[in-house]
């Protein structure tokens, strides 16, 4: 617009050009009373139009200062959101758990009920269903070591193999014939607790706890009686009869090339060798003090007769120590 008015003054001649001042502060004087004119007319507009300007600004700090407090508010709010997240994310969780538990209701069931059932198959002598339950309870926990419960489970069916256990030993301390030891000395082995050397002294401490208790049961009944001689024979029938039933059955279950080289190494290196001796030598003890007693010369001798026949009884395990009787019977005989 400058531009074009430059060029149409160039245009003008002096006298124009001379009069143009004049023209344009008459023009200014007029378009300066209009706008005069303009302002009185609408003087309730400029007045809205003021009023309405101030509104907007008030309404616009408003909004600001709401705006900063509602950005100051963002980060808790965000905050407060997520941990609804995750709440809602673990109650999801939860409630799928909790739908497939239930859908494995039946399942879930058995297993806790698995220590029950060890234990109500140890009480009735079922004793290979509860090794067997035993054994699925350890390989669940092998594989969801992380569930708190299976630990539980397996300590109370633990506490349910320690009663086995208890069972089994005093079967071996009681009147079992080789069958039965077979059978408990395999349950022993599945159980676990003993390595081979401490399974063997086990079966040695049990069944020399029945011998014991057999041997206590005869000299009850003849210190009732009072008769040495009736006491001698039947301590010496149990020694025969009970030591080489141990013995026989101890190889019949452990018999292996380790172990009869172990027992017999040395005199006193094998553990049934070991039992052995220390059996025998109490009994020559207790000979050696009931033989005084014996008033009669037929009562010794039938003492002597039985000793000896034990001693060539036993002599079939390899156990004859008839060449240790002659000591107490020459101190009897000649005393």
């Amino acid at each position: 617009e400058e531009e074009r008015y430059l060029l149409s003054l160039l245009s003008f001649g002096l006298d124009r050009v001379a009069a143009e001042p004049e023209r344009l502060a008459a023009e200014a004087r007029a378009g300066k009373k209009e706008t005069e004119a303009h302002a009185v007319e609408n003087y309730g507009a400029f007045l809205e139009s003021a009023v309405c300007v101030r509104n907007v600004r008030e309404e616009l700090e408003s909004s600001g200062r709401l705006l900063h407090e509602l950005a100051a508010r963002v980060p808790p709010l965000e905050t407060a959101i997520g941990d609804v997240a995750d709440k809602a994310a673990a109650m999801e969780r939860e409630r799928k758990d909790v739908s497939t538990t239930l859908k494995q209701h039946s399942q879930l069931l058995e297993i806790l009920e698995v220590p029950q059932l060890v234990d109500t198959a140890v009480r009735n002598e079922y004793y290979e269903e509860a090794l067997d339950l035993a054994a699925f309870s350890r390989r669940l926990l092998a594989r969801l070591p992380d569930i708190p419960l299976l630990h539980d489970l397996v300590a109370a069916v633990d506490a349910c193999e320690q009663q086995l256990l208890h069972q089994l030993l005093a079967k071996l301390q009681s009147n079992i014939q080789l069958p039965a030891c077979l059978q408990v000395i395999g349950l022993l082995r599945r159980l676990g607790r003993h390595t081979d050397a401490e399974l063997r002294l086990e079966f040695l401490h049990c069944r020399d706890a029945w011998l014991q208790a057999s041997i206590e049961e005869s000299r009850s009944a003849a210190a009732s009686s009072a008769n040495s001689y009736s006491h001698l024979c039947k301590f010496t029938d149990l020694i025969r009869m009970h030591m080489f039933e141990i013995v026989t059955q101890y190889r019949a279950i452990f018999l292996d090339f380790n172990s009869l080289q172990e027992d017999q190494a040395s005199e006193e290196g094998g553990l049934l060798y070991g039992w052995a001796h220390g059996r025998l030598t109490h009994y020559l003890a207790v000979l050696s003090k009931g033989l005084p007693n014996l008033k009669e010369g037929n009562q010794i001798a039938s003492v002597l007769d039985k000793a000896m026949y034990c001693g060539a009884y036993l002599g079939r395990e390899g156990l004859d120590f008839r060449g240790c009787l002659a000591p107490p019977f020459e101190s009897r005989v000649l005393g």
